[in-house]
This record gives structure tokens, C-alpha cells and sequence, in this order.
């Protein structure tokens, strides 16, 4: 019986199998972690964008507020991230939730809570993407992740969600590529000479 979960697994898989990321995305959720409260370990937001064909295109992103509490319990800002969605809509009609991030400490990149996030997210749109932000920079490197979930299924009841990694490609318009290319020449810190 525990067999019969995984050709599911598979075919989830085999729905998305790609996310791009556009690094207005990255960096908006690098800001959201900077100015996080400073007992708030991780932070999380919706991610905006359109599926195209196996492909998941990410656009934006806006935050959500939240709270982890010790004892697992999670509370997600549903009116704000409703409130949010509305007013990216107004802007950007053709922009749909696609999935949620979260920034991570480069040794956990999904545990209980992202689970009960991940089916917070689930009634927002059908199989979200759940990006990892790693924001130690081990090795001097911003590291992304992407994740789809299935549902681990025996019989009719549902016991747990298998998370599967997809690959994540940075993908820049001409003009985000402009802009990076700006500040890479730029000085690190005011004063400084440019690389």
C-alpha cells in the first residue's frame, strides 16, 4: 500500500519541474529579512508570477506577517496577505500566487512549521512552489531553493507531504540585468572604490 503514494508523487513532480526566479524577488525578500524583528528567526511572503507549461516564472513577492510559537503552533497574516494581493492585482492583473517564501539559516530549509505554512499557502493556489531563501551566505553565496509538495497518501487518509526540489533558475529582464550590472560596479560601502 505505501507504494501506491508514489507514482502520485511522481506525477506531481512531473507537473512542474522548473522555477525562475527574477532577482526583484531575491532581493525583496533579502530587505523583508534585514528589517524582520529581531527575535523573528525566518520570514515569510507570497510569491507572485504564472505557470507556464512546466515552469514556474516568479515576477514578485510581497510579505506576510507571522509567528512561530515553541510549542509548533503557527499564525499566518491572512487579512494582510489578502489586503496585499488585492493592491498587486490593481497594479499587475496577469500575476497570480504561485507559492510562498521562506529565508532559512542554511541548516533547515523545511520543518513542522513550513508544513502547516505550506497548507496555509495550498488554499491559496493549487500546488504552490515553497522557495528557500538562504541567508547565512555560506561561502559567500545567497543560496535558493525550490520545493513541490505531495501528499503521502495511504489509503484514503492523508499521513504526511513529501517535499521534492526542482531547479531554480535567476532569471533577469534586460533591464534587471542593467541594474545588477550597476551594482556590481558599485563600491561596497560609500567611499570606497568601485570594483
Amino acid at each position: 500500500m505505501a507504494g501506491a503514494a508514489e507514482p502520485e508523487a511522481v506525477a506531481s513532480v512531473a507537473r512542474l519541474n522548473e522555477v525562475s526566479v527574477h532577482p526583484v524577488v531575491l532581493f525583496s525578500v533579502l530587505d523583508h529579512y534585514m528589517r524582520r524583528n529581531e527575535r523573528q528567526e525566518r520570514v515569510i511572503g507570497a510569491l507572485l508570477g504564472k505557470r507556464v507549461g512546466k515552469t514556474v516564472d516568479i515576477t514578485n513577492c510581497f510579505s506576510v506577517p507571522h509567528m512561530e510559537k515553541v510549542d509548533g503552533e503557527v499564525a499566518v497574516g491572512k487579512e494582510h496577505m489578502h489586503s496585499m494581493l488585492e493592491l498587486h492585482l490593481r497594479v499587475n492583473d496577469d500575476e497570480d500566487v504561485v507559492g510562498w517564501y521562506a529565508t532559512s539559516d542554511g541548516i533547515s530549509s523545511i520543518d513542522e512549521q513550513s508544513c502547516l505554512i505550506h497548507d496555509f499557502f495550498t488554499a491559496e493556489c493549487a500546488d504552490p512552489i515553497h522557495l528557500v531563501v538562504d541567508t547565512s551566505l555560506t561561502n559567500r553565496h545567497l543560496g535558493v531553493k525550490a520545493f513541490l509538495s505531495t501528499p503521502l497518501v495511504l489509503g484514503d487518509r492523508n499521513l504526511a507531504a513529501s517535499f521534492q526540489q526542482l531547479k531554480v533558475n535567476v532569471l533577469a529582464s534586460g533591464a534587471e540585468k542593467i541594474g545588477l550590472d550597476m551594482m556590481i560596479k558599485s563600491p561596497a560601502t560609500p567611499g570606497a572604490p568601485a570594483a
